[in-house]
């Protein structure tokens, strides 16, 4: 640690060891604070600190005359106020020791004129970061009890903590937490009010069975104050059967909760992991839900995963049985017919097997539907399709099936070129993934559905939707096959005090007779219009000119929110 200690020219060498030298120093430094540091390691440490330190009272580390101003702050302010952290503890833990070691005084009060001259300013895009890092460096380094110790050592760097401390307890209190170019630091700035004022609370990242769904009666984490879900990065999930476990991944993510716990509760937590043997607690960085980084403890797996099952971060977040359930189901994304419980069960009776879904859930899907192709089940009518170019949403619903009865499905469905050719993902639930199925690309032919099947696809969604206005399915439905043609129509007949004859629709709307007659006849077929039954007495055709028609008064509300929404 000597011969890094010293000043260095800017080579490629140099920052390797520069950035080695900050994480060992940071490691004794937690060591020191804790009371786990050799005092022979630390009194050598600290004569190295006085022997290198500079006539100003820094530390640095790499060194030219033209380094930028945001370098400085790196190689150069920075390992002065972690230097200087150290010094602090060294001097509140072990003052005899302090005392007698040639240069310590005067080294510590040059180092605290050094950092009180800074004022814990970083660079410009990185500033407030940089001051928060330094607060927290000192906090850690229990700065407020030397304050407290020694108020008369250095006045103005006394002041100068004060004066930090007291702006970001300000900011809060106002709501101002965002600053480097909108980051936010709303969490980090509690942590460092609670650890000026000795708060008993530290940040605890949990991934497992200590998750808010799958405690169990565990009351480990009873009173703590939950923060958030948050990702831990540089680390890698494992299901180990009853309980997950993490390892170091560089490329490795993991979803979990961030709580603030009582430290009273570390001593209870510990014995549950088996910390020191089952698992290591140690200090890392979460990203929190609102995109903020704070350090937090997490248990990391002290054993080997030779052989287990690595959960995919897409698949997370952890539950018990989560390696056999994503390897062996899938959720089964529905927009049609088999949004109907009913229908979809004489699918799975199909199936090889024919187990029920495990489970079934409503599912807002975002992607439009369309009716296409001539089913002849359903009078060589048009089905629906999902279509997974546009975006736009469909009610859906999603059961949980076994990934054998999802590809019999397809398989029942038509998994061939002019029908249901696509299997198509759509994301993933607690390490499920959700998969569905359509066409692709949208080219088949767009034909209206039948009023059969619209009847199934609508009792299906009231059963999965049950608060969702009969009126509102309704449109919803005709909203995704009626053309701007029969919408036209259909408000111009919701404009008449009563029916009208097929003459005065095609005068009114003037887009032609044949169009007019065709308009009518998908609306009809529809269930939404009907002929006026005098006419049919009179014994006028259905697309006769004199043909009176009108809507059907128990789909008029539904028909006023379709013309509302185009």
């Amino acid at each position: 640690m000597n011969k890094l200690i010293k000043r260095a020219k800017p080579t490629d060498e140099s920052f390797r060891e520069f950035h080695i030298l900050m994480e060992q120093c940071s490691d004794l430094l937690q060591r020191q604070v804790e009371e786990k540091a050799e005092l022979q390691e630390l009194e050598q440490f600290m004569k190295e600190l006085v022997l290198n330190q500079e006539q100003d009272g820094m530390w640095r580390m790499i060194f030219s005359e033209d380094i930028p101003y945001d370098a400085r702050v790196c190689y150069w302010k920075y390992p002065t106020i972690l230097f200087t952290s150290s010094m602090i503890n060294f001097k509140l833990k072990y003052p005899h020791e302090a005392n007698r070691l040639k240069g310590f005084k005067e080294a510590l009060f040059m180092a605290l004129d050094a950092v009180e001259k800074g004022r814990l300013t970083g660079h410009g895009f990185d500033s407030f970061n940089f001051r928060i890092d330094a607060l927290k460096t000192l906090l850690q380094a229990e700065v407020m009890k030397f304050i407290k110790a020694y108020p008369l050592m250095h006045k103005e760097f006394n002041e100068m903590i004060h004066l930090n401390l007291s702006e970001i307890e300000r900011n809060l209190k106002e709501g101002t937490t965002r600053f480097d170019f909108n980051c936010e630091f709303r969490l980090r700035m509690e942590e460092i009010v609670a650890m000026a004022y000795d708060s008993k609370e530290v940040y605890l990242f949990v991934y497992g069975t200590l998750m808010s769904n799958y405690r169990q009666g565990r009351t480990y984490l009873d009173g703590a104050d939950f923060k958030g879900k948050a990702t831990l990065n540089g680390f890698a999930l494992y299901d180990l059967g009853y309980y997950p476990g993490i390892v170091e991944d560089l490329d490795g993510r993991v979803k979990g909760e961030l709580y603030s716990v009582s430290k009273s509760k570390l001593p209870q937590i510990d014995n549950y992991e088996a910390e020191g043997t089952l698992y290591k607690r140690k200090v890392v960085k979460i990203n929190a839900e609102n995109g903020e980084g704070v350090e937090a403890y997490v248990y990391v797996y002290n054993k080997s995963v030779e052989g287990r099952a690595k959960i995919d971060f897409k698949e997370q977040p952890w539950f018990q049985g989560i390696a056999d359930i994503s390897r062996n189901y899938v959720w089964y994304a529905c927009y049609g017919s088999n949004i109907n419980k009913e229908r979809f069960m004489k699918y799975i009776n199909q199936c090889t097997d024919k187990t029920p879904p495990k489970d079934e859930k409503p599912m807002i899907i975002e992607h439009p539907i369309y009716f296409a192709n001539r089913s002849r089940r359903w009078s060589d009518k048009g089905v629906a399709f999902l279509d997974i170019s546009r975006k736009g949403m469909c009610y859906g619903k999603r059961y949980l099936v076994t990934r054998e009865q999802f590809e019999e499905i397809h398989d029942q469905e038509g998994n061939y070129k002019l029908w249901y050719n696509k299997s198509f993902d759509l994301g993933s639930d607690a390490g499920i993934p959700i998969k569905t199925i359509t066409h692709a690309p949208r080219d088949l032919e767009e034909n209206i559905p039948s009023s059969d099947y619209l009847k199934v696809i609508k009792t299906g969604i009231q059963a999965t939707y049950p608060n969702l206005a009969e009126a509102d399915i309704d449109a919803y439905l005709l909203e995704r096959f009626l053309k701007k043609e029969e919408i036209n129509l259909l408000t111009f007949l919701r404009s008449q005090e009563h029916g009208v004859t097929v003459q005065v629709i095609e005068e009114g709307l003037g887009m032609g007779i044949s169009k007019t007659v065709e308009s009518i006849s998908i609306l009809k077929e529809t269930g939404i219009i009907r002929q006026d039954g005098r006419s049919i007495t009179a014994g006028e055709p259905w697309n006769s000119a004199d043909a009176v028609y009108y809507t059907i008064r128990d789909k008029r509300e539904a028909i006023d929110k379709l013309i509302y929404n185009n």
